[in-house]
């Protein structure tokens, strides 16, 4: 009776002190859980804040596209050239938004099924390669496009490319980046061909005037009165045209949509949409570059 009396004695003295840890203990628990369920709310918060600002910009680029798809078909072309000659230019759509159009008339593009030899021939160069490999890359090009087996350096064309599962198409290009295909093809070429090609122009040569600075300065021509530039000469029919529009936002969103259109100037129906695509981010304006006119107007 007298040991129960002390264990009873003993437990009384020290349960205070147990209780105050236990109380302790949850606290910084419930305190840790807290804080825990706020950083995922507030983790949550900024996430939704991205997609809701993400998509703010697309709608942006969407809008612009349109817009500029609309004024096109509407509209005679603006007298400069080179605002349908892969120009970027700036405009502000809001006080929290800027955007970056691009118009790239297509027959200013070298066209890869019907662009003359010698129109290829003088890219291929301006890119860099020595007359033999350009040689071999111009047959590897029609190779590919032409509907036969047959080599244009004799013999049969291979079923398969080294190192690949498939050989030519024998069919046009679909897209500028079937280059990638092609037999000799450096990924610096092939990067570079994507912008200054296209299979919408049906031209054999290009129209100087509307065609990007890069392109003229790999063809080694200055503008339309430039004698070099009379042998490539083909007025474009200013039919298809791709529109870049680039949207960012002051919180640093950004998105990019590249469409390509054809005009058809029909009451009901004043272009197609041929191509729609999200694009990765390329800065086109200057550092110093500001917003000289509203987007919509």
């Amino acid at each position: 009776m007298r040991h129960l009396l002390l264990n009873i004695k003993q437990s009384s003295t020290h349960e205070p002190g147990f209780v105050l840890v236990s109380v302790i203990w949850i606290a910084g628990l419930l305190a840790v859980m807290a804080t825990a369920f706020t950083i995922g709310i507030r983790s949550y918060t900024l996430a939704g804040r991205n997609v809701i600002q993400g998509e703010r910009a697309q709608a942006i680029a969407d809008g612009m596209v349109m817009l500029a798809a609309y004024k096109l078909a509407s509209e005679d072309l603006p007298g400069s050239p080179h605002v349908a000659a892969g120009v970027a230019e700036l405009c502000q759509w809001s006080t929290s938004a800027t955007v970056s159009v691009t118009i790239q008339d297509q027959g200013g593009l070298v066209d890869l099924n019907t662009a003359s030899p010698s129109l290829i021939d003088s890219l291929l160069e301006g890119l860099g390669f020595a007359k033999p490999e350009s040689e071999a890359l111009q047959a590897a090009i029609r190779d590919y496009r032409d509907p036969d087996y047959d080599a244009q350096t004799g013999g049969s064309e291979p079923t398969t490319y080294p190192g690949r599962k498939s050989g030519p198409k024998n069919g046009p290009f679909s897209t500028p980046e079937e280059l990638d295909q092609i037999p000799g093809m450096t990924e610096q070429a092939f990067a570079t061909l994507a912008r200054v090609t296209t299979v919408s122009s049906q031209q054999m040569g290009i129209d100087v005037d509307r065609a990007p600075v890069e392109l003229r300065q790999l063809l080694g021509i200055d503008g339309a009165s430039d004698p070099e530039a009379l042998a490539l000469a083909s007025p474009s029919p200013q039919r298809v045209f791709a529109i870049d529009a680039a949207a960012e936002l002051t919180d640093g969103s950004r998105f990019t949509r590249h469409a390509l259109i054809a005009l058809l100037r029909q009451p009901d129906r004043p272009f197609a949409i041929l191509g729609w695509q999200q694009r990765n981010w390329i800065d086109r304006k200057a550092p110093d570059a500001s917003p000289s006119q509203p987007c919509l107007n």
